[in-house]
């Protein structure tokens, strides 16, 4: 009976030892409600990276993100871009350009590879200098010297080429260079110095001699230019004699009507053709250009001021005083830049061509009846007479503008020429 006692008594110690070891739903630790432990991490692919901080923890050769930021395989260290799993690395692309080593001409510089985005047949490899534009390509087409990624325009005509059309050394310009106006006719010279007319062509006015020139001058049925070596070439009507000039060497020429003018070497003038009104008999002056008309001229002196001679039944041999840039003549009337930027024009005014606005220009020139000017914008304003829309330029930048009898042209800033009004010649209907 005692045995059996001790029996119970211990089998009721181990129960009540037990009982204090089982979970009390209450306590969310179990273990009495005070649980400050830190349950362990877990690690299924046993590469010693917890899964928190593992790209994949069921995949050993994925490592921590910390190291692997796309998560590629790839450390950090050894990614082109961590960010962006489908990247190279550097050890297939040293450059990190999307070219393998492999297919890339110089891995060290990731503006050089193999690749041809544009398709024009060139890579960066090849010397392509934007390899996003089809039209620039290093091939030199034309063999002027000059390829579309050297700023050649129009790399199928070698006539047409880089130039520095403002004389400070940098080859910043290319297109037609120069552009001259005549009566029913237009010339314009391309960056070889050589010229292309259009137009009406009765004596020959739209049909320029061979060779290079330094400027040229379109009168109402003629065209005068300077050649390289300072000799004055003009062709078209010489009825008067305006197209027969002296042996020179001249620094530029103007033609008119009738007749015609130059500035020699020595700033003196030589005038040719009709002379009834006094208009090719020049005074005995030191003049820098020379501009005319139907039946006067007028001269830019070096000092900046104006001297006129022939015609001058509406003024239009009466200059005002002041200080003038350049100058511009044609038939009864006369334009001139100032020096503050200003026009002023002064001789018939019957459809106010010698009315100018106000603004700021960088060039005048004068046509039959209507007056065109560049403003310091690069846009082209006309005024005077517009039956036929010769003063209603388009919209656009120009570098230079010129008027006819009753059209006019310009030079715009990409290099091409733009013209307006008449066209019944096709004098407004540029090449």
């Amino acid at each position: 009976m005692r045995i059996l006692s001790h029996i119970l008594s211990a089998s009721l110690l181990s129960f009540v030892v037990l009982s204090g070891c089982v979970k009390d739903p209450s306590d969310g630790g179990g273990d009495g409600g005070d649980d400050t432990s830190t349950p362990a991490l877990t690690d299924q692919d046993q590469d010693g990276v917890p899964a928190e901080e593992d790209c994949d923890d069921n995949n050993a050769d994925l490592g921590a993100t910390a190291e692997d930021g796309d998560c590629d395989g790839t450390l950090t260290a050894e990614d082109c871009d961590d960010t962006d799993a489908s990247s190279t690395i550097l050890a297939e692309d040293g450059d990190c350009d999307g070219v393998l080593t492999a297919d890339d001409c110089d891995d060290g510089d990731s503006s050089l590879n193999l690749d041809d985005a544009d398709s024009d047949g060139y890579s960066t490899c090849d010397g392509d200098c934007d390899d996003s534009d089809s039209s620039l390509e290093p091939a030199d087409a034309d063999s002027d010297g000059y390829s579309t990624c050297e700023g050649d325009c129009r790399d199928t005509d070698a006539d047409f080429y880089p130039s520095d059309s403002d004389g400070d050394g940098v080859k910043d310009f290319c297109g037609w260079i120069d552009l001259s106006v005549g009566g029913n006719h237009s010339c314009s010279m391309k960056s070889s110095g050589t010229l292309e007319c259009w137009g009406w062509d009765k004596f020959g006015q739209s049909s320029p001699p061979s060779g290079s020139f330094l400027s040229l001058s379109a009168g109402d049925y003629n065209v005068c230019g300077v050649k390289n070596d300072g000799s004055v070439a003009c062709w078209g009507d010489d009825y008067y004699g305006q197209s027969s000039p002296p042996s020179g060497p001249y620094k530029n020429v103007s033609a008119g009507g009738y007749h015609s003018c130059a500035v020699d070497s020595n700033g003196s003038v030589d005038c040719w053709g009709d002379d009834s009104f006094g208009q090719s008999s020049p005074p005995r002056e030191t003049f820098a250009s020379v501009s005319v008309g139907s039946n006067h001229s007028c001269g830019l002196k070096d000092n900046g001021s104006v001297n006129c001679w022939g015609y001058d039944n509406y003024g239009q041999s009466s200059p005002p005083s002041g200080k003038f840039k350049s100058l511009s003549v044609n038939w009864y009337h006369s334009c001139g830049l100032k020096d503050n930027g200003s026009v002023a024009c002064w001789g018939f005014d019957n459809l106010g061509q010698s009315s100018p606005p106000s603004g700021t220009f960088t060039s005048v020139n004068t046509g039959g009846y209507h007056t065109c000017g560049v403003e310091s914008s690069g846009s082209v304003v006309c005024w005077g007479d517009d039956s036929y829309g010769q003063a209603t330029p388009p919209a656009g930048t120009f570098v230079r503008v010129s008027g006819g009898s009753a059209h006019s042209c310009g030079v715009m800033s990409d290099g091409n020429v733009d013209c307006w009004g008449k066209d019944n010649y096709g004098q407004a209907t540029a090449p």
